[in-house]
C-alpha cells in the first residue's frame, strides 16, 4: 500500500501565518487601542502593553513549541476577547453625552459586526468546545455592556432597550447562519460522502494529532485497520447498491461500538482505520474482536453474510507511515489466515 505524507507542509504554513500575523496584530490592537481610549489614558497604553507583549510572546512561544500551537490560538482568542471587551467598554461610554440616535446605531452595529467577524475566526480556528466557552465570553461582554448602560447611563428607556435588542438579534442570526454554514463546510471536507465516516485525508490528520500527543504526554496510541472481505464478490453478485448498502451499514455498526473519542475513517474503497486515543494493545484486541463479532453476526439487507479482517497496531515511537504499514501488514496476515478474524502487528510478519 502506498502512504500518503503526514501533510507536514500545512503545519508549516500554519505556523507562517501565526508568526506573521500575531505581531502585525499586536502592533494593530496597540495602535487601536490608543485611538480608543486616547489622550493618554492610562488603562488605553496599560491594556495595549499587555496586549502587544502578550501576543509577541505567544509568537514565540508558536514558534519554539510547535506542538502547543493549538493552544496559543486558544490564548490568542481568549485575548482578543478581552480586547473585545475594552472595545465595548469604550463605545458604550461614547453612547452618552449628548450622542445622537443615529451615533448610538452605528456604533452598536460596529461591535456586532466585530463580535460576528471574530466568532466567524474562532468558529473555523477553534474546537467546538472551545469556541462554545469563547462565544460565551463575547455575548456575555454585551450583555455586561447593555446591563452597564441601563444602570449607569441612559437607564431603562424603551427606545435604548428596543435598539439592543435589534442589534443582539442580528448578531444571533449572524451566528446560526456562521454555525450552520460552518458545519456544513465541516462535513463536506471532512467526510466521506458515501458512509458518513470521516475521510482519508480527516482520518489521517487525527493519528497525526494523536501519535504528536500520545509522544508529548506518554500515552497509549492504537489503530485498527480493517477490511470487508470478498467485497468485489458482493458488487459482482448482488450489484453496486447492495455494496454501498454494506459500507454504509459497516459503518453504523462500528460507529455504535467505539467511542467518541476514538476517529472512524473510510481509508479507501472497503477498508477503514479506526484511531483509538488512549488505547493499549489489549483494549484495541477486544475491541476489534467485538467489531469482527458485529459484522459476522450482522444481516445485510441485499447481500449474503459479510464478514471483514482486522490488523492491530500499537505506537511505540515509530514514524505515521510505519504505524500504518504495520497494520496494513497485520490485516493482510489475517487475510491470509482465512480471513474474518483479528491479527496484531508483531516483528517478523513479513511486510513488504
Amino acid at each position: 500500500m502506498t502512504m500518503q505524507p503526514a501533510f507536514p507542509e500545512k503545519e508549516k504554513r500554519r505556523r507562517k501565518v501565526i508568526l506573521i500575523t500575531f505581531p502585525i496584530g499586536a502592533a494593530l490592537a496597540a495602535l487601536l487601542t490608543f485611538d480608543l481610549f486616547g489622550k493618554g489614558e492610562f488603562l488605553g497604553f496599560i491594556a495595549s502593553a499587555l496586549l502587544s507583549v502578550s501576543v509577541i510572546i505567544l509568537s514565540g512561544v508558536a514558534y519554539f513549541y510547535q506542538r502547543l500551537v493549538r493552544e496559543v490560538e486558544l490564548v490568542f482568542f481568549y485575548f482578543i476577547a478581552f480586547y473585545l471587551f475594552l472595545m465595548t467598554i469604550h463605545n458604550v461610554n461614547m453612547f452618552s453625552g449628548g450622542r445622537t440616535e443615529d451615533f448610538f446605531i452605528a456604533n452598536l452595529s460596529a461591535i456586532v459586526l466585530w463580535v460576528a467577524i471574530v466568532y466567524m475566526a474562532s468558529f473555523m480556528s477553534l474546537t467546538s468546545r472551545q469556541n462554545s466557552i469563547f462565544m460565551g465570553i463575547s455575548l456575555g461582554i454585551l450583555t455586561f455592556a447593555l446591563l452597564y448602560h441601563m444602570l449607569f447611563r441612559d437607564g431603562f428607556h424603551l427606545s435604548i432597550i428596543l435598539l439592543w435588542v435589534r442589534a443582539l438579534f442580528a448578531l444571533f442570526v449572524l451566528t446560526m447562519l456562521i454555525t450552520q454554514t460552518g458545519k456544513l463546510h465541516l462535513d463536506y471536507i471532512t467526510k466521506d460522502d458515501l458512509t458518513g465516516a470521516y475521510n482519508r485525508r480527516e482520518v489521517y490528520h487525527a493519528l497525526h494529532r494523536e501519535m504528536e500527543r500520545a509522544a508529548r504526554y506518554h500515552k497509549p496510541l492504537s489503530i485498527i485497520l480493517f477490511d470487508v472481505d470478498h467485497f468485489k464478490s458482493i458488487n459482482d453478485t448482488y450489484g453496486h447498491i447492495a455494496g454501498d448498502h454494506v459500507l454504509k451499514k459497516i459503518t453504523r455498526l462500528v460507529t455504535k461500538i467505539i467511542r467518541q473519542v476514538d476517529y472512524l475513517g473510510r481509508w479507501g474503497g472497503e477498508e477503514f482505520l479506526i484511531v483509538l486515543p488512549d488505547t493499549d494493545i489489549q483494549s484495541a484486541e477486544r475491541l476489534a474482536q467485538r467489531l469482527c463479532d458485529a459484522v459476522r453476526q450482522h444481516h445485510f439487507e441485499g447481500a449474503r453474510q459479510v464478514t471483514a479482517s482486522f490488523g492491530i497496531a500499537i505506537y511505540r515511537g515509530q514514524a505515521l507511515d510505519e504505524m500504518l504499514h504495520a497494520a496494513d501488514g497485520a490485516m493482510y496476515q489475517a487475510k491470509q489466515n482465512g480471513r474474518d478474524q483479528v491479527v496484531i502487528f508483531q516483528e517478523g510478519l513479513g511486510l513488504s
